[in-house]
């Protein structure tokens, strides 16, 4: 690994919590200290923000984990870095596993709004000040601690019910359309509302909000929709659905041994002897190509398609066309 990858993906343990690690990207101090900054007339209520959003984005994520859990699939890791957080959840490869997981963080953001917003008015909050551009005119501590606790769970709500892939919502209308089209056609039409979303969650950032942070999750949208559509290009989920099972009786397609019958004849045997050879070199050759595969994908979680080289990318050709082929004997 290069020092620029060791850089990228350098992060700090924090804690553990129901057998999930969370980390902290090393970025994520650069911005707490701009945040920071940013409040240096009150550093109270700068902690206040901080302690808000990254406790919202936090339990954001332990909804995607609780999910993945109870779908029978695992969860063992929570990253948070500038633009939210990362769950790293294992569920099924099927529509509903992938949609029930993706639904239950925005769901965690609206609970949390359903039990911050009325706290926020009782205190006195005024729903105006919740418009962008506007702010609480009272100057109580727990008045714009509540404030900006409701903003954010509603912005993070409303940008995870986009269909901006590889956001929440994306992932989500991916899964909705997987049913009818397909697991293909749909990443497709994700991948073209992902661009669409961008578009919109740009125009409003510079002429609406004037959001630097938002113009970076409408960059961040067309970067994951980027990488999908490289995935899709180089068949690598293609190649986790036919590299997910083994040859065991519980496997689909698998058939016993025949019943002893009759010898064969001399000719018979040396042909039978030379189709297992051909079938046990095959099953090598495959084997190693499983390995290989499995070092590259694991580099492409890591650091994604842009950080494979030309050579990787070739192997990756190469061997989707080779899965395709399987396929379709």
């Amino acid at each position: 690994m290069s020092p620029l990858d060791r850089l990228l993906q350098f992060k700090l343990r924090v804690g553990r919590i129901a057998r999930i690690d969370v980390y902290a990207h090393w970025t994520l101090l650069l911005l707490g200290a701009y945040l920071l900054y940013s409040f240096r007339s009150d550093l109270k209520l700068g902690l206040l923000v901080e302690l808000g959003l990254w406790g919202s984005i936090f339990l954001h994520e332990l909804g995607h984990c609780w999910a993945a859990r109870r779908v029978g699939g695992e969860a063992d890791e929570i990253v948070l870095w500038p633009l939210g957080g990362l769950a790293l959840t294992r569920e099924a490869f099927r529509p509903w596993p992938k949609f029930f997981t993706a639904a239950m963080g925005p769901a965690v953001n609206a609970l949390l709004l359903v039990v911050a917003l009325p706290l926020y008015l009782m205190l006195g909050g005024d729903l105006a000040a919740l418009l962008p551009g506007s702010y609480p005119s009272s100057p109580a501590l727990g008045i714009w601690f509540l404030y900006t606790f409701v903003y954010l769970n509603g912005l993070l709500l409303l940008l995870n019910l986009l269909p901006a892939f590889p956001l929440d919502g994306g992932r989500m209308f991916q899964a909705a359309l997987w049913p009818r089209l397909g697991f293909r056609r749909s990443l497709q039409w994700a991948i073209f509302a992902a661009y669409a979303s961008a578009a919109l969650i740009a125009v409003y950032a510079v002429f609406v909000a004037q959001s630097f942070l938002l113009g970076c999750v409408a960059l961040f949208v067309v970067y994951g929709a980027l990488q999908e559509r490289a995935r899709l290009r180089y068949g690598l989920y293609e190649e986790v659905e036919l590299l997910g099972g083994s040859a065991s009786p519980w496997s689909p397609g698998f058939s016993p041994e025949p019943d002893e019958g009759p010898r064969p004849s001399a000719f018979r045997r040396w042909r039978e002897r030379r189709r297992r050879r051909r079938e046990a070199l095959e099953a090598r050759r495959l084997a190693e190509l499983r390995e290989r595969l499995d070092e590259v994908l694991a580099k492409v979680s890591r650091v994604g398609m842009d950080g494979l080289t030309r050579e990787e990318r070739a192997f990756l050709e190469r061997a989707s066309k080779e899965l395709r082929k399987q396929r379709s004997r």
